[in-house]
């Protein structure tokens, strides 16, 4: 260690603090959305889920027909319209 030169010791502490930021990455809360289903006759299914955007919260309701998706459709958000 002793003939290690200052751009390398600097080189080697940022690639330290970013493989411990990439490692607590991972330790990172989950996202808070939440999701409730309903189920209906003739394989019909409904799950309603909330999420965040970037200007707050949003809702979206998917409708499963047969196991397959039939559509989405967003409840309410407040993002750029057009772009969310």
């Amino acid at each position: 260690m002793s003939h290690l030169s200052r751009r390398q010791f600097i080189a080697a502490g940022g690639a330290a603090a970013l493989g411990g930021a990439l490692a607590l990455t991972g330790c990172s809360p989950k996202s808070s959305g939440s999701s409730k289903s309903s189920s209906g006759s003739s394989g019909e299914n409904a799950a309603i889920g909330t999420g965040m955007g970037k200007h707050g919260n949003f809702d979206v309701a998917v409708l499963m027909k047969d196991g397959s998706i039939d559509r989405i459709e967003v409840i309410g958000s407040r993002e750029t319209p057009g772009m969310g």
